[in-house]
C-alpha cells in the first residue's frame, strides 16, 4: 500500500491512504514517512513535539483540531521549514494558504503526520488517488473511502485469494456500523495494536499469513482481514 502511494505521489499525482482504525493509520504514516525519507523528501533538521513527533521540511501534515488563527480540522499541508529552537513549524496548507505553527500546535491531539488518515478524517476531501487499507468499518465508511478519488481507488486486502478479499468486503460492506466511528477518537486496546502491527507488516514485506490466524471476521473487533 505504501509502494503504491509512493510511487503515485512521485509521479505527481495527489495521493492519499486511508485506514479504519488508528491504530492502522499510525502504522502507515510511520511506514509511509520512512520511505519519504529514504526518497530523498525530507530534510535532516528535525523539531520534536511534545510526544515525541517528529516534523521536518517535506513532511506531510494534517491538523486534529481547529486552530484560532484560521485552520480547521482535517487540513492537510506539506511542512516547509522548522526551527528546533523555538520548536515551530511552517507549512503550507494545500489550499496555499502559509500557517505558521506554534509549540502548542504541534501537540499529538492538534496535529499529526498526514500521509494516511483516518476514513472519518477524509470526509469531504478530493484526491487523484486513493488507497485504502480493507481494515473493517462497515458500510458507511466504505463509501466515504470509495468516493474520496477523481481517478480510482485501490483497495489493499489481507487474504489467501481474490476471492476470498471479496468475500470479507462483502460482508462488511454489508454492515451498518455508524457507533464505531468513535474509534477515531479513542485509542484502540493493546491486542487491536498488535494485530493492526501484523497487518501492515504483511503488506510491506509481503509475509503470507499462517493458517491458524486466518479467520472470517465476524464481529467488530475482528473486522481486521487476518
Amino acid at each position: 500500500m505504501v509502494d503504491g502511494w509512493l510511487g503515485d505521489t512521485l509521479a505527481g499525482r495527489d495521493a492519499a491512504m486511508y485506514a479504519w482504525r488508528r491504530a492502522h493509520v499510525d502504522l502507515l504514516n510511520q511506514t509511509a514517512r520512512a520511505a519519504w525519507r529514504h526518497a530523498g523528501r525530507l530534510d535532516h533538521v528535525e523539531v520534536e513535539a511534545q510526544g515525541g513527533r517528529r516534523y521536518a521540511a517535506g513532511d506531510r501534515i494534517v491538523t486534529l483540531a481547529p486552530s484560532r488563527r484560521g485552520l480547521v480540522t482535517s487540513e492537510r499541508g506539506t511542512v516547509l521549514g522548522v526551527e528546533p529552537d523555538t520548536g515551530r513549524l511552517t507549512a503550507r496548507m494545500d489550499d496555499g494558504r502559509v500557517h505558521r505553527f506554534t509549540r502548542d500546535e504541534l501537540d499529538g491531539d492538534r496535529l499529526d503526520h498526514g500521509y494516511a488518515t483516518t476514513i472519518h478524517r477524509a470526509q469531504g476531501a478530493t484526491v487523484d488517488i486513493a488507497h485504502r487499507l480493507a481494515d473493517g468499518g462497515g458500510r458507511e465508511l466504505a463509501y466515504v473511502a470509495n468516493s474520496r478519488a477523481r481517478h480510482h481507488t485501490t483497495i489493499h486486502a489481507v487474504a489467501e485469494d481474490l476471492d476470498h478479499a471479496r468475500e470479507d468486503l462483502t460482508w462488511d460492506w454489508s454492515q451498518q456500523r455508524q457507533p464505531t466511528w468513535a474509534l477515531d477518537l479513542t485509542a484502540p486496546p493493546r491486542d487491536l495494536d498488535r494485530a493492526a502491527e501484523r497487518t501492515i507488516r504483511q503488506i510491506t514485506q509481503g509475509i503470507e499469513t499462517p493458517a491458524h490466524e486466518r479467520t472470517r471476521p465476524d464481529s467488530e473487533i475482528e473486522g481486521l482481514g487476518l
